[in-house]
């Protein structure tokens, strides 16, 4: 019932492309293997476990965020963001299919992000993904996903 926050849209979207990082986030149904994280991109390397931490020290002393995409400018303010949303749900029929594993309202609004932000404006889209999740966290739905894992049974969405 709600979506990957922290940059975890505007993350995946770059590095596997629009396409999958949709269908991961929304079906939330994808087995990732080292390998295949390798194979993907989402990974630069694979250590081993002894020497998982000196190797993510080391690489961390190196980073250079322009060179990594962080890059562009808010051009938008969180209450211009927020008012998009809302004529968005507005104007979008959200369909509810009856034993749907994910929250289509969730869903709904990670094409809202991806409709609305370019591949090129990290920053700006790390604003859309924090609004969506801040509306997303007070809706049914993400209670009901909530409740459902805490309670180890299927969640019923409702699409609200």
């Amino acid at each position: 019932g709600i979506i990957p926050a922290m940059g975890g849209t505007q993350n995946l979207s770059r590095i596997i492309g629009r396409k999958k990082a949709f269908d991961i986030i929304t079906e939330a149904n994808v087995e990732i293997t080292p390998q295949k994280a390798l194979d993907w991109g989402l990974v630069d390397m694979v250590v081993d476990e002894d020497s998982f931490v000196d190797e993510a020290f080391r690489i961390a002393d190196t980073m250079n965020l322009e060179k990594h995409g962080i890059t562009g400018k808010v051009t938008k303010t969180g209450e211009e963001i927020r008012s998009e949303i809302d004529n968005y749900l507005k104007e979008t029929i959200i369909e509810v299919n009856p034993g749907e594993k994910t929250a289509p309202l969730a869903r709904s609004l990670v094409s809202f992000i991806f409709n609305k932000t370019s591949s090129e404006n990290y920053l700006e889209g790390l604003l859309y993904e924090k609004e969506v999740f801040v509306y997303l966290s007070g809706t049914s739905d993400c209670r009901e996903g909530i409740t459902a894992l805490n309670e180890e049974r299927a969640p019923v969405f409702r699409g609200k």
